[in-house]
Formats: structure tokens, sequence, C-alpha cells
């Protein structure tokens, strides 16, 4: 957990500053503190999970105007605002992307947008399972924690 609270104090301190986020909840598996964690932030009707699990980064969003939302992961997001295809693995790029694009984020998961961007995120995440069934990858051991601090 003390990974995940100085990638954010080192990545995303933005997100207080900026945005006023606040820690909404957050959960800790005690037997594997030092490489996995969660920590749930709140800003309006956003709330963004960002975990760590063996040491590998990942951001998902939810609405909070729905219970029945899904969580969806930052590529995302990053495929519906950019219209490009990346890994689900956060890495030091998509912390750029989040300072640039965190008003845009928010405002598709306002109250007055969030069901047409649910819609195209489940829509995108079935694509992407679709990729992921045609064709075998592997992950990057590279894209984890410890590239940021």
């Amino acid at each position: 957990m003390n990974k995940l609270l100085k990638f954010i104090v080192g990545y995303l301190s933005f997100l207080y500053s900026d945005y006023e986020a606040v820690i909404s909840s957050t959960k800790i598996d005690k037997e594997h503190s030092s490489y996995n964690g969660v920590i749930y932030l709140k800003i309006n009707d956003l709330i963004i999970k960002i975990s760590l699990d063996r040491d590998q980064l990942f951001i998902d969003f939810k609405s909070t105007l729905h219970k029945k939302t899904d969580y969806f992961s930052h590529d995302l997001v990053w495929a519906l605002i950019t219209s490009k295809i990346k890994d689900e693995l956060f890495n030091k790029e998509d912390v750029v992307f989040l300072h640039r694009y965190m008003d845009k984020i928010l405002e598709l998961f306002a109250e007055n947008n969030y069901l047409n961007t649910e819609k195209k995120l489940k829509k995108l995440r079935k694509k992407r399972m679709k990729k992921i069934d045609e064709c075998n990858f592997e992950v990057s051991p590279f894209n984890n924690i410890n590239t940021f601090i």
C-alpha cells in the first residue's frame, strides 16, 4: 500500500489540488500489502479506482449516478477519447493523459452525458474482448509500479 500511496502523491496529486478529489475508501490485502491495495477517489459524480495488484497498476472509472454501473478501465476511456487502442496496464504515458484529459473524463461521467458514455464504453469493451479472444499476447513486465518509484 505504501507504493500505491507514493504513486498517488508523486503522480496524481493534481487530482487533489486541481479537482478536490477525496479518498472515499481503501482496501488492503494485509498478507500482501507491499504489492496489493486499492484506493477509491471521488470527484463529483466520478469514482476513480486506483489498484495495485502484484505490483501492476490499474486505474478504473465509475459513475456514482447509477448503482449498477460497471467500472471501466482507463484504456477504454483512453480509446473513447483518443480513438487509439492501448494495453490495460497503467504507465507514465497515462499520467500525462490524465493531466491532459481529466476535465473531459469528468464531462463524460457527468449526469447529462453518462448514459451515452456508458453505451460507448461497453461497446469498446466488447470489441476489446473480441480482439483478446482472437490473439494471444504477453503482458510487459515493465509496466509495473516500480517504473514510477
